[in-house]
């Protein structure tokens, strides 16, 4: 059973005996209230997981950055005592 609403500007459908609102410019029907819940519990989820590699991608570029600057004080050091060591008079 199809019937429009002018109003709604919505086709009203019974299917599975729940009355759906089919909107003809979407080609969708409007969410049920519990679709709508599932839909935006799953969004937040998947941006709390994007949100998480992020965060744990940032982490790993900072310790490479870490590890980076510690090799190169350690060449600096290294660098600084061979230039201190005991020098040739001739």
């Amino acid at each position: 059973v199809t019937v429009w609403s002018p109003a709604l500007q919505l086709e009203q459908r019974f299917i599975d005996g729940r009355l759906r609102f089919w909107d003809p410019k979407t080609e969708r029907y409007l969410e049920l209230p519990e679709e709508e819940k599932e839909r935006l519990w799953q969004e937040a989820e998947s941006r709390a997981d994007r949100e998480a590699q992020a965060r744990k991608q940032e982490a790993q570029a900072r310790e490479v950055e870490t590890r980076k600057r510690k090799a190169l004080e350690a060449q600096l050091a290294e660098l600084r005592a061979s230039a201190k060591g005991p020098r040739d008079p001739a």
